[in-house]
Formats: structure tokens, sequence, C-alpha cells
């Protein structure tokens, strides 16, 4: 198999289980309380790209 084909191939795979992944946390995962347990919030600030 052409390695490029071959390149686009695994990205593809990687590409749908980072999305069903992500639609599964999303649907079942709360996002805020983690961060908040473990501190995280308070010590990340925003990014700016000005």
């Amino acid at each position: 198999m052409n390695e490029t084909v071959l390149a686009w191939l695994q990205f593809g795979v990687c590409t749908a289980v980072i999305g069903f992944a992500g639609a599964k946390l999303s649907r079942y995962g709360e996002v805020k309380i983690p961060a908040q347990r473990a501190g995280l919030s308070k010590n990340l600030k925003p990014i700016s790209f000005a």
C-alpha cells in the first residue's frame, strides 16, 4: 500500500476515534466538576492572541 494512503487511513481512524470519544464525553461527562475538584480552574488563565 502506498505510504501516503496509509498515512491518510491512519489519520481517518484516529479522527473517528477522537470524534466518537468526544461525543461520549460530552454526553456522559461533566466537564467542570473534575477540574474544580482538582483545583485546575483557578490556576488557568485565559489565552489571548492579541
